[in-house]
């Protein structure tokens, strides 16, 4: 399985390629990236649709930070053993890697307080006025409303807090701060 991983993460690497510097990628081909080669077995098998525009907001577009998450979501999807057919289960995994990955002063929160998640999005599905800078790591108006419209457009895909959390340990597996921590310790001690 570990090769067969490895063999993924290479393929949808080298498949993706990498735009000129200030060169703009439209929404369209960044679709056709996610619709294709390995990047499509992350997708459930019903609303992809839905799927893909969660990956584009959440990820605000970065090809770059589209390819680690495809990597990312396809090694936990192995690991959980996610059904194809668990939607639910793709859009709160989806949406707690991207908290992970974009915004993880919410993911710390929610990862002490699963129910945290929940009562944010009842505030956005009631139309409450939240303040959210609390949350971003840039307090910028700009890196506010990307989560502000990342979490209306997630608001329903919600689960019990036990899975929630399930998914949370599970997602620590792809966290780069400790990755990068543990590598800083082992060249230290050599």
């Amino acid at each position: 399985m570990a090769s067969d991983y490895g063999d993924r993460v290479q393929e949808i690497s080298a498949d993706a390629g990498s735009p000129p510097p200030n060169h703009p990628v439209s929404i369209e081909s960044i679709r056709n990236f996610i619709k294709s080669g390995r990047a499509t077995q992350i997708l459930p098998e019903e609303r992809k649709e839905e799927f893909i525009d969660i990956i584009i907001t959440g990820t605000g577009g970065n090809l770059r930070k589209i390819k680690r998450f495809i990597n990312n979501f396809y090694l936990l999807k192995l690991l959980s053993g996610l059904s194809p057919k668990d939607w639910i289960g793709h859009g709160l995994l989806a949406k707690i890697l991207i908290l992970q990955m974009r915004y993880p002063k919410l993911y710390r929160r929610i990862n002490r307080s699963p129910s945290i998640l929940k009562t944010i999005s009842a505030d956005i599905l009631a139309k409450k006025k939240i303040d959210l800078k609390e949350y971003c790591e840039v307090n910028s108006d700009d890196s506010v409303a990307n989560l502000s419209r990342f979490l209306a457009q997630t608001t329903k895909i919600e689960d019990l807090p036990e899975r929630i959390k399930n998914f949370i340990t599970l997602s620590e597996v792809t966290r780069t701060d400790y990755m990068s921590l543990e590598y800083s310790q082992t060249t230290s001690q050599i």
